[in-house]
């Protein structure tokens, strides 16, 4: 699929798209987007979302299709099934399996694997509201975002530090996916949409259920990790927070690694 010319054109319209969102955004900072949904379950969005989750290869979740499975079921035919649900607004996440993952320093981070169908629609939605909300992070931040890293950030350090800036702040939030506010997160996402289907189906992500050693447990806090969207909603309290002076650190110094 992604090798044809019909894919091509198709990421091509989606590029346009989430141009034409990102400049809508950008013009005003009060602007709201009310009609937004219908967005998600476009063919091209939804080509695109599933040549994003193909390139990742990840596992198979609680259902057990991998996304070979997916595949050799047919690719047309899965998104045309997904496009059939959100159209209708009869799309219902799955539960998710937990896995614990050892970190380097000792503990376990949990990660989500979620099925592949809802992996294609997290990353639809992604890439239609991503462009919004990109219109209002700072320049000077670099975490979770398009063409953006650590390898740029570290860049514009080396820069500051030739410029004379004498330090640089870190600073790491403990649990900060796990911990999350839903309801405060939900406030910032409906500073810029309004789209009541839209808003249901963000919802509708924080509290899919997990299925850890057979026991299942409704989230009430937290984003999903591994969730392709989730990166999206942790950079929102980073964005909309008041600014903190760092007294006795140079402007230039002041970088959002986060």
């Amino acid at each position: 699929m992604s090798d044809c010319p019909k894919a091509m054109n198709g990421t091509l319209k989606v590029q346009q798209l989430q141009r034409t969102l990102y400049l809508k955004s950008k013009q005003c900072k009060e602007v709201r987007f009310y009609s937004i949904y219908d967005k998600i379950y476009l063919k091209d969005v939804l080509w695109e979302a599933w040549r994003q989750v193909k390139a990742n290869q990840g596992s198979a979740g609680i259902d057990g299709k991998s996304i070979s499975d997916i595949i050799d079921q047919g690719e047309a035919k899965i998104i045309n099934k997904l496009q059939q649900q959100l159209r209708a607004k009869l799309y219902k996440f799955t539960s998710s399996r937990l896995v614990e993952i050892p970190k380097a320093k000792g503990g376990t981070r949990p990660l989500e694997v979620m099925t592949v169908e809802d992996l294609i629609v997290l990353t639809a939605m992604k890439i239609v509201i991503e462009p919004i909300f990109e219109a209002d992070f700072h320049e000077c931040s670099y975490g979770y975002r398009p063409k953006r890293g650590t390898k740029q950030a570290s860049l514009v350090i080396r820069e500051d530090l030739y410029q004379q800036a004498w330090g640089v702040v870190e600073i790491d939030f403990q649990s900060y996916f796990t911990s999350i506010s839903h309801e405060k997160l939900l406030k910032l996402i409906s500073k810029r949409i309004a789209d009541g289907s839209m808003l249901k189906l963000i919802k509708q992500t924080l509290t899919t259920s997990i299925v850890k050693q057979g026991k299942i447990t409704c989230k009430k806090v937290g984003v999903p990790q591994r969730s392709p969207i989730s990166p999206l909603y942790s950079n929102l309290p980073k964005c909309y927070r008041p600014s903190v002076a760092l007294k006795g650190v140079s402007r230039k110094a002041k970088r959002n690694l986060a």
